[in-house]
């Protein structure tokens, strides 16, 4: 992918928002971690919702990834579509060319 792409993911409103809970459960998740022992609740549940963000967060990326391989396919095909109109249109032009030549 290039950088373009992944601007274009990145700025999905959904993807930025995710990314924004991922960010501040992260944040919650080291600011508990000092506090508490690994198995208490809240650090246990602080590390569930993370894990469930992150997940929501790659379901995205992906989604917003394959809507981008798709517009990118019926781009080429209408660029497909165009070559063949336009090779028609300079066939169609070298014959009345040559017609008028005769």
């Amino acid at each position: 992918f290039n950088n373009e792409t992944l601007s274009e993911v990145m700025n999905n409103t959904l993807v930025g928002k995710l990314k924004a809970d991922q960010n501040e459960l992260r944040q919650e998740e080291v600011e508990l971690s000092l506090r508490y022992t690994e198995e208490h609740p809240k650090l246990v549940a602080v590390r569930k919702r993370l894990s469930i963000v992150q997940r929501e967060l790659e379901r995205e990326v992906n989604n917003a990834l394959r809507h981008l391989d798709e517009e990118y396919e019926a781009l080429l095909d209408t660029e497909k579509r165009l070559q063949v109109d336009i090779d028609r249109e300079k066939t169609e032009a070298l014959e009345l060319k040559k017609k008028e030549m005769q």
